[in-house]
């Protein structure tokens, strides 16, 4: 008769189902449907907002400061000129640039200390915006390294570079407004808004094209009498 495998808490451990992951952090999950709900509003904001530059934006993606060999997975991490690549974890001293952005959706779990040990790693290690999102509280603070110390500012109406987005209130809402002014909320669907943006700027640009093309016809017939 067999006996049964005792099962150890290591068992349970991070590194065994994410093996790929070496370093600390094992557990990239979502918390709750209001985190994911949260991650995948910016996420899908800031690959709209940012889909004309070279920059890559993911969540939930470890990142690795240069010099160091452990990892964080913000919320949203941006990196400037990385467009077309891809990586398992982005290791600063493999790629040699510093993420734009990274944001932190903060988790009814998370300790101070843990959060403490994020930031101080993202702005040390040279991001030059970190922000984190209170969704209970339906709040965003911007995070600065003031005198070794960290610090947390109100960012609400402050316009991200790194994500070209400005975190806003929407009633009693915390929401995002983007490109064209339309702000989204959780209660939004963020890809039909996508889309409707995508139709006023193909819109714009033909009025444009249209109105650039009767000018040029317009000087070519003011040419084409002057020379009669």
């Amino acid at each position: 008769m067999s006996m049964p495998v005792p099962i150890h808490a290591d068992d349970e451990a991070a590194e065994y189902d994410y093996p790929h992951l070496p370093g600390e952090e094992l557990d990239p999950l979502l918390e709750s449907t209001l985190h994911s709900a949260w991650c995948h509003l910016l996420v899908t904001s800031a690959r709209h907002t940012l889909a004309d530059t070279d920059a890559v934006v993911s969540g939930n993606t470890p990142f690795v400061p240069a010099g160091q060999k452990y990892h964080t997975a913000p919320d949203l991490l941006v990196v400037p000129g990385m467009r077309g690549r891809d990586f398992g974890r982005y290791v600063v001293d493999e790629h040699g640039i510093v993420p734009s952005v990274c944001v932190e959706v903060v988790s009814a779990s998370n300790t101070w200390p843990r959060l403490e040990r994020r930031y101080r790693r993202w702005l040390e290690a040279g991001v030059p915006e970190v922000y984190a999102v209170h969704p209970a509280q339906q709040s965003v603070d911007r995070v600065e390294l003031v005198d070794g110390q960290i610090v947390h500012r109100d960012a609400t109406g402050v316009y991200s570079e790194g994500m070209q987005m400005t975190f806003t209130m929407i009633g009693d809402r915390l929401g995002l407004c983007c490109p064209g002014g339309r702000a989204v909320t959780l209660d939004d669907d963020p890809i039909a808004w996508m889309v409707q943006e995508r139709k006023r700027a193909d819109a714009e640009r033909e009025r444009a094209d249209a109105a650039e093309a009767r000018a040029a016809a317009l000087e070519a017939e003011i040419n084409r009498l002057r020379g009669g």
